[in-house]
């Protein structure tokens, strides 16, 4: 009797280490679990199991709508729109209780947005000098620096690099495009606070001012080194006609230093043998109306082609100013057919470097 009440009771306590067995698997397999309802519209939406050693023990991809059960745990989402011209989105989740995934807003790629950004260069650029604020590219010397659309293509940052670094600070602003065109949303400023600008994004205006002027190490070469060279060669070509020459020559001696021996040599050769020399209608024109010219370098870039030798480009822009007074001559005022005013032909000058200095040593001009 005692040996069949033992095995009863271990019998039963068998029972119940067996029920208590079953509860923790079904706790583990089931109750352990959570609901996770997918919603990719135009896209996909994969979910990857990540262990204690970030490591991807499972994935699961879809690009329709349903509701499946996955373990609790951390989970990497990856969001990716059937538009390849779109960044994928990631996010990471801990999966506790239920929860449902709908496809995230999504932005171009930096690919794209640079692509973007070459088509539509010349229409910002454009805006941006008919702005209240152009005067800093076409007669204060700045050059567009750091470039980039931001969002859908629909915002831009810039950074401009001053002439001299020395002397001017580089500035920051930001675009935006509405109705198909840029308007100018912030005053170039050294720091663009989010506070003045509730309306742009905070993070746009952390980029363009996270942007580092001196840790461009190209553009520094250009705007420190290349550009004051070109900018002394440019403003006294353009001037060699104003009524503050002594002949239509003589700038030649004022740039004579940073020329290089060859260039210097062909350009006076180029004066003594040819119309070059001569005084022209403009010379002529500047000289009966006391008109001197003051130049305005932008959109400069530069290729350096060797160690030793470098291609400036630059838009050119002349503004006619009367020599007494230094005051702006009014475009009425300006004789037809004077051409030193106004938008100039494209540059293109050659620098070589000699001894350590960066001296002129072409101009598509002669």
């Amino acid at each position: 009797m005692k040996n069949n009440k033992l095995k009863k009771w271990l019998f039963i306590i068998l029972i119940f280490i067996i029920l208590l067995g079953l509860v923790l698997i079904i706790n583990k397999l089931f109750l352990n679990q959570s609901e996770i309802s997918f919603h990719p519209l135009n896209s996909s939406i994969t979910l990857e199991k990540i262990n204690n050693n970030q490591q991807v023990t499972s994935s699961f991809k879809t690009n329709t709508d349903l509701t499946k059960s996955f373990s609790n745990g951390y989970y990497e989402v990856i969001y990716q729109s059937n538009n390849p011209n779109y960044q994928i989105v990631t996010s990471t989740i801990d999966l506790t209780s239920n929860i449902s995934l709908k496809t995230p807003t999504y932005y171009y790629s930096n690919s794209y947005l640079n692509q973007m950004l070459t088509s539509q260069i010349n229409q910002i650029h454009l805006a941006f000098n008919n702005s209240v604020y152009g005067y800093l590219i076409t007669k204060s010397g700045y050059s567009y620096g750091y470039e980039k659309l931001l969002g859908n293509g629909n915002w831009y940052i810039a950074r401009l690099y001053p002439l001299n670094p020395l002397t001017q600070d580089s500035l920051v602003y930001v675009m935006e495009k509405v109705s198909n065109n840029w308007i100018v949303k912030t005053t170039p400023s050294v720091v663009l606070y989010s506070g003045n600008y509730p309306s742009i994004p905070v993070s746009y205006l952390q980029t363009i001012n996270n942007t580092s002027y001196s840790s461009n190490t190209s553009q520094d070469l250009l705007s420190t080194t290349l550009l004051p060279v070109v900018n002394e060669y440019i403003k006294a070509r353009e001037d060699s006609v104003g009524s503050n020459q002594s002949s239509a020559s003589s700038w030649l001696n004022t740039v004579q230093p940073i020329l290089s021996a060859s260039f210097y040599n062909q350009l006076v050769s180029s004066y003594n043998n040819s119309l070059t020399g001569q005084e022209s209608n403009d010379y002529i024109i500047a000289h009966s109306n006391n008109f001197i010219i003051t130049t305005a370098l932008y959109s400069c870039v530069y290729q350096l082609n060797t160690t030793s030798t470098a291609t400036v480009n630059c838009s050119l822009n002349d503004t006619v100013e009367y020599q007494q007074t230094n005051s702006i001559v009014p475009v009425a005022n300006i004789p037809f057919g004077f051409l030193h005013s106004g938008i100039q032909p494209y540059i293109s000058v050659g620098l070589i470097n000699q001894n350590g200095q960066w001296l002129i040593n072409s101009d598509t001009m002669f």
